[in-house]
């Protein structure tokens, strides 16, 4: 008798375990499913964004090519825009060259000191990832911004620089 107990109880047992398991079992699945599923989503929000990112810089571009004020200020908050879109979705390259193209568009407007500003942003993002094509055109800038505010030698050593690794 006391072994049919054990028995009974030990079947219990097993029943409760492979209930637990297939519970288990069941709710890896589903979170499984639900990590695909977060993850395609992940997926076309990025592609989303970059798109987006993608749409500012061309219409940034544009607005650039205008040459008034109003077009030119337009076109760095789209650059910055798109600079921080990019960021966000993973593509660093292509964020520092939205700073560099805001840097350039602050320089023509004579805003020196927000020009530096992001031209170090870039430069800061292309020492970090080894953007050397980046890097040099953003030294050239730098070198540039600290010419037109009388900074010769800082402009010098900028200059050298960019040449430099340019070889």
């Amino acid at each position: 008798q006391e072994m049919m107990k054990s028995s009974l109880k030990r079947m219990k047992n097993d029943k409760i375990v492979n209930k637990l398991s297939g519970l288990f079992f069941s709710l890896i699945l589903f979170s499984f499913g639900l990590i695909h599923c977060f993850g395609q989503t992940f997926e076309i929000e990025n592609q989303q964004l970059q798109l987006s990112a993608a749409e500012l810089q061309t219409k940034a571009k544009d607005l650039s090519r205008q040459w008034n004020g109003d077009a030119l200020r337009r076109s760095i908050s789209l650059f910055s825009e798109a600079a921080n879109i990019r960021e966000q979705s993973g593509e660093i390259k292509l964020s520092a060259e939205c700073l560099r193209e805001v840097s350039q568009i602050q320089t023509i407007l004579g805003d020196y000191s927000n020009a530096e500003v992001k031209i170090k942003e870039a430069l800061k993002i292309e020492d970090t990832y080894a953007i050397l094509d980046g890097k040099i055109k953003s030294l050239a800038i730098l070198a540039i911004i600290y010419l037109k505010i009388g900074k010769i030698s800082e402009s010098e050593r900028y200059s050298n620089e960019a040449v430099k690794l340019s070889k």
